[in-house]
């Protein structure tokens, strides 16, 4: 398999090119504003698609570049993200008939119908106390996990799971289990009880095959994801499969389905092949987690971009509070700009505006894995910003004393 692992080293390799496209098969991504264009934050009009190439081997995955500008394609709405393209050569075409298209497209239907969503916990954890989240290294990837203290006995939560950085194919394996293995010296903990997923991307779920591998979930797990969303990704499917295999509880991540520790900011209702994400953007699907212990608060906010946040109206005031925020996609423009607050009518324009009472804001990323990324004005706009590239393999965050370690 052609993937290395890697123990916190510095790697700046990049996505391949256009010009190394061949003909055949790729799966769109999603679609992004290069930095040549970052600046032009009104308009917004994503001229960069991210195609792979994928297979049910999770790891085993090649990404593509590509400039739209460059492949004469002015009007991307005609290549949908969540599809199978075929590159001739010149130009592509909607592979909907091809078939791997339609084995992929029947896969993920027969999940999606097969799979029930169950209550989540009707438990409030209220003497909560030793909270601690813990941030990894995963290169361009999400991967957070929460541990506390209740009644003597500590629980694991995580929030995303990505190992494996898709842009420069490095294996960030190790740094997740150094993590897990020092969560359970420490506090004697082996097992997550539950795993919160914000969107169906690879860079946000591709280090669930391993949690499963090692034992870290289980048929007790609450798994919060909307598994409603059409996603024929090959990957995602295999993952889909391996968590319906080991016989986790799905929980449909909505604001009716929160708790008084978890409280979900958005969506409303499930998107699906009916009520599509605002843009018919997956980054727009993105889960609004904020965890909340006693006082303190954390939120997490996956991909989520301009047309998502301005759809959001749960958050009043100033991102209900949180003490901390994780950035937005990645620390992109995208996930920054935010041209209404529907909730309190307020005249605002970034994210920045909203996250005033912010003690600390976190990013998860890598910078330069791809264009536009990180962005300037996101750097600029925030004073305690802490990026999970700086620690060699994660950072430890306690809530109550909002002091920083990195290991």
């Amino acid at each position: 398999m052609d993937y290395k692992e890697m123990d916190g080293a510095e790697w700046r390799d990049s996505m391949k090119k256009e010009h190394d496209l061949r003909e055949g098969l790729y799966f769109v991504h999603g679609y992004y504003l290069s930095g040549m264009r970052d600046h032009d934050v009104r308009e917004l009009y994503r001229d960069q698609m991210i195609l792979l190439k994928d297979s049910m081997d999770i790891y085993n995955i090649d990404a593509y570049d590509i400039n739209l500008r460059e492949m004469q394609i002015e009007n991307q709405t005609a290549i949908p993200e969540g599809e199978f393209v075929y590159y001739d050569g010149k130009g592509f075409q909607i592979a909907e008939g091809a078939p791997t298209s339609i084995t992929y497209t029947e896969l993920n239907n027969y999940l999606i119908n097969m799979t029930e969503f169950h209550k989540p916990e009707n438990k409030s954890y209220e003497e909560v106390t030793d909270i601690h989240s813990y941030h990894i290294n995963a290169g361009h990837g999400n991967c957070s996990i929460i541990v506390f203290k209740e009644n003597g006995l500590y629980n694991m939560w995580m929030v995303d799971c990505s190992i494996f950085d898709f842009t420069n194919k490095h294996n960030y394996k190790q740094n997740l289990r150094s993590c897990l293995q020092f969560i359970t010296n420490q506090f004697k903990t082996d097992r997550i009880s539950k795993l919160m997923i914000t969107h169906l991307h690879y860079d946000h779920i591709n280090g669930i095959k391993y949690l499963i591998e090692e034992g870290w979930i289980d048929s007790d797990t609450e798994v919060w994801m909307n598994v409603r969303y059409p996603w024929k990704q090959p990957s995602y499917n295999s993952i889909f499969i391996q968590l319906r295999a080991v016989g986790v509880r799905f929980i449909d991540p909505i604001v009716s389905n929160s708790t008084k520790n978890i409280h979900i900011l958005y969506p409303q209702i499930s998107f699906d092949e009916k009520n599509k994400a605002p843009r018919g953007k997956i980054n727009n699907s993105s889960v609004l987690y904020q965890i909340c212990f006693r006082k303190k608060s954390m939120l997490f906010t996956g991909d989520i971009e301009t047309e998502g946040w301005d759809n959001v109206s749960t958050c009043k005031p100033y991102l209900c509070k949180s003490n901390y925020y994780c950035i937005s996609h990645h620390g992109s423009i995208t996930g920054h700009i935010r041209n209404k607050c529907t909730p309190a009518n307020r005249i605002i324009s970034t994210l920045s505006d909203c996250a005033t009472s912010t003690e600390m804001q976190i990013l998860m990323g890598r910078d330069g894995a791809y264009s536009g990324v990180y962005n300037k004005k996101v750097l600029g706009d925030f004073n305690k910003i802490e990026k999970t590239e700086d620690s060699q393999k994660y950072f430890e965050l306690n809530w109550d004393s909002g002091n920083l370690s990195r290991f």
